[in-house]
Parts: C-alpha cells; sequence; structure tokens
C-alpha cells in the first residue's frame, strides 16, 4: 500500500534594515511499507521540495528530491536487523532532545516544522536485542558522515544560513550503544555514542546520557541528560498534564 500527503507552507522572515524575505515551500511525500514473508519488512519513501522565494539576493528558485527512508529489516520476538538509509529517535524530551545525535538536522525545517521532521536519514545498520523484563539493547554504525543542513532548499542564499564560510565535511565511522528498561514504574535509559557534530563545524566527540518517563495519576514526567567529552553538559525536564 502506498500512501503520501502534498503540503504548502508560505514564509514571511523580518529582516533588520532590509526588505522582508518571502518563501513559497512545497513537499509532496510517497511512502510504501511492505512485509515479505513472515520476518522481513521494507520501507521505502521519499520527498520532492521546492522553493520559490524573494530573498536578500534577489528571487531564489530550487527543488530537490530525496529518500527519506529507505531500508530493510530483518525481525523476529527476540531480535531485530536494519540496514538502509533511515532515522532513528534517541531521547524522551519533544523537540531539544540532548541525546538524539544519530541523524543530523535541517535547520529550517526544524524552525518551520520540528524535529521530527527535520532529522536527515543516515546509511546504518541498527540491531536491537530484547531481554526480558522489557530490557532493549540497542546497537548502531553510521559507516559515512552526513553533515547537517541549514536549508535543502538553495542554502547558500538561505536567511536560515548562519554559517559565515564552508568547512569540509569530514569523514569517518561512527557509532553507540542504548539501553532502556523499565524499575518499577520508571522508563528509564542510558546511552553512550561516538560520532561528529554535524553542523557547522565538524569536531569528533563522545556523549553519555541517559533519560526517564514515568506516570503519576494525570502528570507524566521525563528527563534527559548528556555529557560531551568537551565538557559541556545538556539536560531537559518535561511535564505533562
Amino acid at each position: 500500500q502506498v500512501s503520501g500527503s502534498v503540503s504548502v507552507m508560505a514564509v514571511a522572515l523580518p529582516n533588520v534594515g532590509q526588505p522582508v524575505t518571502s518563501e513559497l515551500r512545497t513537499r509532496l511525500f510517497v511512502e510504501r511499507k511492505q512485509d515479505l514473508w513472515s520476518h522481513i519488512r521494507f520501507d521505502t519513501s521519499a520527498y520532492v521540495d521546492t522553493l520559490v522565494a524573494d530573498r536578500a539576493v534577489g528571487t531564489a528558485r530550487d527543488a530537490v528530491v530525496r529518500p527519506q527512508e529507505l531500508y530493510v529489516e530483518a525481525c523476529s520476538s527476540r531480535f531485530d536487523l536494519r540496514l538502509g538509509a533511515s532515522r532513528l529517535v534517541w531521547g524522551r524530551l519533544d523537540e531539544f532532545q540532548p541525546t538524539d545525535v544519530v541523524n543530523p538536522i535541517d535547520l529550517s525545517r526544524f524552525l518551520l516544522e520540528g524535529r521530527s521532521e527535520a532529522r536527515l536519514p543516515v546509511g546504518l545498520v541498527r540491531g536491537r536485542w530484547f531481554l526480558p523484563h522489557a530490557t532493549t539493547l540497542e546497537g548502531v554504525l553510521v559507516p559515512w558522515f552526513r553533515r547537517g543542513r541549514f536549508d535543502q532548499l538553495d542554502e547558500s542564499s538561505s536567511p536560515f544560513n548562519l554559517a559565515p564560510f564552508p568547512v569540509p565535511a569530514p569523514q569517518g565511522v561512527q557509532g553507540g550503544a542504548r539501553l532502556t528498561s523499565t524499575i518499577g514504574r520508571v522508563d528509564v535509559g542510558t546511552t553512550v555514542y561516538r560520532g561528529i557534530r554535524a553542523f557547522p563545524f565538524y569536531e569528533r566527540f563522545t556523549m553519555v546520557g541517559g533519560d526517564f518517563e514515568t506516570v503519576r495519576g494525570e502528570w507524566g514526567v521525563r528527563g534527559e541528560l548528556a555529557a560531551f567529552d568537551d565538557d559541556s553538559v545538556d539536560a531537559g525536564v518535561g511535564i505533562d498534564r
């Protein structure tokens, strides 16, 4: 079965001392999921983005055709293995997830539509081992680096582009592991990852993180923390009713 959607977005961005930047962005999205036999699953999806804009440099037009998910997955009751281009969600907070470091993001999409739409797929191998007591051990290997984008549509003239100059993107293998479980009424997770910062300056980093989520009555509480080897720490808490 094939599913899809079409979206149209009009954007106006004020510029201090300059005319307002106006943009018309469209997206055509198509997805197909198919189970082959009882343990093999295919997921293929792609999008076509177009842009017509009046930017500081003048009129801009652009279009891109790119995959969003393109992987095959072997599944069983105790283990699954995914191979291909995909997006993985690590962490429990909504938009600013400190441990969500596997996928780079498109900054323009992040600001306009949120993190779930901004994640860019990367080529990866991901395996999960389902253990007793709601415990899952997950490992991921990313053989090729993919940089983040300020904007996938005419990035050089985009008002979302904050880079003063281009920086050569490095190459290198990235990877990590995540362990999740439930202790009493609290879901907990711990993560370790060795990777390359997606932008604007590409530096290798090691991240160790943890997160939790629990419900008490009508209230839900979530927390997440990530510590990096440059002595920086990102943390957040979410409360829902």
